[in-house]
């Protein structure tokens, strides 16, 4: 209907998972990633994620990736038996089993197996993609299980990529379903877009159908990430009726206005907006009415009053003392203690929490370049601003390396290291702050070459979740490191693995990612509180340095709040 009017060739915000469409988010392109590993390795792939964050859509690209000596199985109604799971697989590669509609699950497995051995000798590869899996019974994926047993002395004969919602992380948590879970290769969860990501989202959907990527102003972009969180399907529906509401008030642009009123039709939003806003009201009328009660209470009980009059100092320990400064984790300043009646007490500087937090007067590049210079600076590295590659080109020299990432501050504070926030206003491109040090509501944090003390509300108000960590480079290191890798960085991890569980770990060959290594790697990371992937990333490596002393790091939390 408003295709003519805004000049579209097509619907932007169509909830059709088009592949065209694609935006490659931090999240989305790791989960791609993952899915792509699949295709290239055996054993099982786990991809989840919250329904509407876009898991369809990865599977179309996945399909387009497909490599032409591969044959794809897509089985998208998952709510079957184990035998008609196996007939459903026999049917997508056109195996006629013995008895066909009364064959056994054995007749099938056979079947089966006769042609995944066929195909591997003449140089073809299976991959089986079953999507809304937690609709899979524990008997169904158990018998999953059972078929990547099927492999010769050297590879698997079937690849499998398993997608679904959050419950099926629980479902692969069931004790009779460990077996499972110990084979799965590598485990992604998808997320919903950042702040930042949902405009870039929206420009790019608008772009794609021929559309002014700026006809979302500012503000209704920040409505829309507010009122969906982030999740691309409600992003998509909303947009769409704001776009018909924009259309049927004869505006050019649409509006936070327009957005929310959309949001209101389709019932997106509201209601926890809504409850959020009761759940405040009544928090306030219930603090307001102990405090007329703590005020007004006592006066009607004279020995009560008295009771709470406290005892008279004596002279001499009547002297003044400065208190030290309480920080309030929702206040934009360090709340002060009175200062003391007197002309020689010193007067307190204004602290640097007292100005608001707004990006520099200085271009992306030049605050970017600060903040590396700022975290670097932890590491004994000294990176000249002016006349220096890029940071992350030079961390290297440094014996150093860059990772990019999405998390919480949380995330941050088990990691433990300085790192190089992205930070966002209302202009089109980030700016960045380096984040030093935590300690309890308050942050340090390097803008533009100078300290600053901020509260974690005056964080989150610039802050979305990207940020870039310097995590100091392993020996002979050439890239996450998984399981059938060959090469000597692997014997660097069995030996920190051995340290770290203070055990020999057992192996075939010494520079080999084998079963064992894989087994011990996940103990380690479910002890360190991480995903248990099998995989050795950054994140990983940082643990096992830190388990292990190996190598001498920075800290963003003071000792003394060291978890």
């Amino acid at each position: 209907m408003y295709l003519d009017y805004f000049r579209f060739d097509r619907e932007p915000f169509s909830i059709s998972p088009d592949p065209s469409f694609l935006y490659l988010s931090a999240g989305h392109d790791e989960a791609l990633a993952h899915l792509q590993y699949g295709l290239s390795h055996g054993g099982f792939v786990l991809v989840t994620g919250e329904v509407g964050t876009g898991k369809t859509m990865l599977l179309r690209n996945l399909a387009r990736l497909t490599p032409e000596n591969m044959d794809l199985v897509f089985i998208l109604n998952p709510r079957l038996t184990a035998k008609e799971l196996l007939e459903t697989i026999c049917d997508e590669l056109n195996i006629r089993a013995e008895g066909e509609g009364n064959a056994s699950i054995k007749n099938y497995v056979d079947q089966l197996t006769t042609y995944l051995l066929r195909a591997n000798e003449q140089g073809r590869t299976t991959l089986l993609v079953i999507d809304e899996a937690q609709n899979l019974s524990p008997a169904v994926l158990e018998q999953i299980r059972l078929l990547t047993n099927l492999e010769t002395d050297s590879r698997k004969l079937l690849r499998i990529i398993l997608i679904g919602q959050p419950e099926l992380d629980a479902m692969l948590a069931r004790r009779e379903l460990r077996q499972l879970s110990q084979r799965i290769t590598a485990r992604y969860h998808l997320g919903p877009l950042t702040r930042a990501e949902t405009s870039a989202y929206i420009a790019h959907r608008l772009a794609k159908a021929g559309g002014d990527p700026e006809l979302f102003t500012p503000a209704a972009q920040s409505a829309l990430f507010r009122l969906t969180m982030g999740i691309p399907r409600l992003i998509n529906v909303v947009a769409d009726r704001a776009l018909l509401g924009a259309f049927a008030h004869r505006q050019r642009q649409v509006d936070a206005r327009l957005v929310r009123t959309a949001a209101r039709e389709l019932h997106v939003g509201i209601n926890r907006t809504w409850n959020a806003w009761w759940s405040l009201a009544i928090a306030l009328v219930l603090l307001l009415a102990l405090a007329a009660l703590w005020v007004f209470w006592p006066a009607q009980d004279p020995q009560r009053t008295a009771a709470r009059q406290p005892d008279p100092i004596p002279a001499a320990e009547a002297a003044p003392e400065v208190a030290e400064p309480a920080f309030d984790s929702d206040a934009s300043a360090p709340v002060q203690a009175p200062a003391p009646d007197t002309a020689s007490a010193p007067v307190e500087p204004p602290t640097l929490a007292d100005a608001p937090l707004v990006r520099p007067d200085q271009s992306r590049y030049q605050l970017q370049r600060h903040a590396f210079h700022d975290v670097l600076a932890r590491w004994g590295a000294n990176y000249p601003i002016d006349a220096a590659p890029a940071p992350c080109e030079f961390s290297p020299t440094q014996d150093l390396l860059c990772s990019a990432r999405n998390g919480t501050l949380a995330d941050i504070e088990a990691l433990d290291l300085p790192v190089v926030l992205e930070m966002w206003d209302d202009q089109p491109e980030p700016w960045y702050a380096a984040l030093l040090e935590m300690q309890n509501s308050t942050l340090l944090i390097g803008v533009a070459g100078e300290p600053r003390s901020v509260t974690m509300r005056q964080l989150r108000d610039k802050w979305f979740g990207n940020y870039t960590v310097v995590w100091p480079r392993p020996q002979l290191y050439r890239g996450n490191l998984k399981p059938g890798d060959i090469s000597d960085s692997v014997t660097i991890l069995r030996d920190l693995l051995e340290e770290a569980s203070g055990k020999t770990l057992p192996f075939t060959i010494i520079n080999l990612f084998d079963e064992n290594l894989a087994a011990a790697l996940a103990d380690f990371q479910t002890r360190e509180g991480l995903t248990p992937d099998n995989v050795a990333g950054p994140i990983t490596w940082v643990h096992l340095f830190r388990r292990t002393g190996e190598r001498s790091m920075p800290t963003l939390v003071p000792a003394v709040e060291a978890r």
